[in-house]
């Protein structure tokens, strides 16, 4: 008897990552990356920083207590191979909603630079819409190199009703209805 009933492949699609080699936002999937194509992105605004890492085939997190605050033991975490890491909800219209979670450089600085520029401006019982604009190329001083998601800052929206539903559960509407100055939310 399964009281889940859940199968290998079931919740593979809900992990967004942008995806340092293609330079590209993808679904990850039980055939490996899967491009995913959107103009607008939205970001829960409680979301989390911290610690992570893969060891032993699997994901460890160590999440601070205050968001952006760093554990007095950060140097051992670090010492201990942890990198700083982020866990965000993120709505893509007429995609549904993913968990963006990831320790990667390039991918904390597109993710903190993005929430960097909105906070400013915070609006509580909304969440800060981006646009994304493609990736830049980073070359490191050792020489390898790899691309940075740009997400472009837009203003704060009402958050969608379906934002906290999964990408599997919402349906995709037939009709699409633009708002004011072209932002989809």
């Amino acid at each position: 008897m399964s009281f889940l009933e859940l199968d290998d492949k079931e919740g593979l699609g809900m992990y967004i990552k942008h995806d340092f080699r293609l330079g590209k936002f993808v679904l990850t999937n039980a055939e490996g990356v899967e491009p995913l194509d959107f103009e607008y992105m939205l970001i829960d605004a409680d979301f989390q920083t911290g610690y992570g890492q893969y060891r032993n085939g699997a994901y460890d997190f160590v999440w601070d207590q205050q968001v952006g605050v760093k554990p007095d033991n950060a140097k051992d975490l670090v010492a201990d191979g942890y990198k700083r890491a982020f866990n965000a909800r993120v709505y893509i219209k007429d995609k549904g909603v993913y968990l963006w979670q990831r320790f990667g450089l390039l991918e904390g600085q597109t993710f903190d630079e993005a929430m960097s520029s909105a906070w400013k401006d915070k609006v509580d019982g909304k969440v800060p819409c981006f646009k994304y604009t493609g990736s830049e190329k980073i070359t490191f001083s050792n020489g390898s190199s790899g691309f940075k998601g740009k997400l472009d800052y837009v203003q704060w929206v009402d958050k969608p009703a379906d934002f906290d539903e999964p990408a599997e559960m919402v349906e995709q509407p037939v009709v699409e209805d633009q708002k004011e100055d072209g932002i989809p939310f």
